[in-house]
């Protein structure tokens, strides 16, 4: 469950919008939210239904990803070869590349740029990650 635990713990600290506006946003407790996204901590964790919200309000799907590489489950990410995820990664990177020159091209960064920003890189992560998964299953 270290994977599951780490990509909670990632999903919240590298959001856009950090912990406290997330826990708002959920209707818990900012402590408490602390504590359900802390990977040691043993006696807090995140419902099924606050991982769910939690992955919509941020936008990734990494907590999904890890989840099935928990249960060994395959899925259509998990099936692609090593080169479509490679791919998938430069997209990406491609992807988050343009939104930061777009952002930067006038010398300041708009709230709704850095949330892009933010968003295209957190794509990136879960293509990285859907990338490690592929060379890990790779015969």
């Amino acid at each position: 469950m270290e994977r599951l635990d780490q990509a909670i713990y990632d999903t919240v600290k590298y959001s856009a919008m950090g912990a406290k506006k997330l826990a708002a946003i959920m209707k818990i407790g900012h402590q408490v939210f602390l504590n359900k996204a802390n990977p040691n901590c043993d006696s807090n964790h995140f419902t099924a239904q606050e991982v769910v919200t939690l992955q919509l309000i941020t936008g990734t799907t990494r907590i999904a990803e890890a989840m099935l590489d928990e249960v060994k489950l395959s899925h259509e990410e998990s099936s692609e070869s090593l080169a479509n995820a490679l791919l998938s990664v430069n997209r990406e990177l491609g992807e988050a590349n343009a939104a930061i020159s777009d952002a930067i091209a006038d010398g300041r960064i708009t709230p709704r740029e850095r949330e892009r920003c933010c968003r295209e890189i957190n794509e990136t992560k879960a293509a990285l990650d859907r990338l490690t998964s592929t060379i890990s299953a790779h015969p």
